[in-house]
């Protein structure tokens, strides 16, 4: 196993952070009666402070459409226009369900060319935009990213993202998904160092805005599922990506509607702080 750096040397290195490099912060959250949080210093995806600006699947499919295939050109193009047309700022689209791993050569070439196809479509849609796709490329893994750069979980991980690179090749910009899948500090810090470099070996040069959630991911064990992260770790995640060079971080919740919105939820603290300290 790789040796992981103490969490005090990221967490001073943080606090030492140059005022000369400023990180993007992107909150995409809907929590009930949020309030507009850029005069906080923050960034908002899209037009519009208290709505995605994001591309979800329901944006693209009508109900009962068959998504295997390729939505409408003119769905796509008049929904992606009419919202983003003079939009300059980051465009995401979030697409789960197409497969992009572990596909036989057919499957691959069929899916790839959908991504493609419907990337172009989104770009020339919204011309001032850089338009990517959630979490690819690259794949995430976090538990190939705790291996040794020789192991086979590692080098089959970098297979498939050189599988996908053409895709790298497309995009304007590139937003890695880094959810915390447990409540351990280094297996994450392992985790986002490895993405980026993953994402830096494509060689493109563009930027990188990785997605952070203030909630354990889905897959975390013990009950920790949908949990809040504590302030401390949410805070460690933003230094950590500052010393990374990450162009931005895009802060994702977007099912928090059912939630009220509270000052002391504990990214938002954490959030304020690494902004204060920046």
């Amino acid at each position: 196993m790789k040796c992981v750096q103490s969490l005090f040397v990221f967490f001073f290195a943080g606090f030492l952070a140059s005022s000369a490099f400023a990180l993007d912060i992107y909150v995409e959250t809907n929590y009930e009666n949020q309030p507009d949080l850029r005069p906080y210093g923050v960034k908002k995806l899209g037009l519009d402070p208290l709505r995605s600006g994001m591309i979800y699947e329901g944006n693209l499919w009508s109900d009962g459409e068959e998504k295997d295939l390729l939505p409408s050109e003119s769905r796509v193009t008049n929904y992606v226009n009419g919202k983003f047309g003079d939009y300059n700022g980051l465009l995401v689209i979030d697409l789960e369900t197409w497969p992009i791993k572990n596909l036989s050569d057919e499957l691959f070439d069929y899916y790839m060319n959908n991504y493609l196809t419907l990337l172009g479509w989104v770009q020339s849609a919204a011309p001032f935009a850089n338009v990517g796709y959630y979490a690819k490329p690259p794949i995430s893994n976090p538990s190939a990213a705790q291996q040794d750069e020789d192991e086979k979980l590692y080098t089959d991980w970098q297979a498939k993202n050189d599988r996908i690179a053409p895709l790298a090749d497309a995009v304007d910009a590139f937003f890695p998904s880094l959810y915390a899948t447990n409540d351990s500090r280094s297996h994450w810090i392992n985790y986002a160092a490895a993405m980026m470099k993953e994402t830096r070996r494509y060689g493109t040069g563009k930027r990188i805005y990785p997605f952070l959630n203030p909630e354990y991911h889905s897959s975390a064990p013990n009950g920790l599922a949908f949990d809040l992260i504590p302030e401390d770790f949410f805070l460690l995640q933003l230094q950590t990506l500052e010393q990374e060079n990450v162009d931005g971080v895009i802060i994702w919740g977007w099912g928090s509607q059912n939630t009220p919105w509270d000052e002391d939820l504990p990214w938002w603290r954490a959030t304020l702080e690494f902004l204060g300290s920046q």
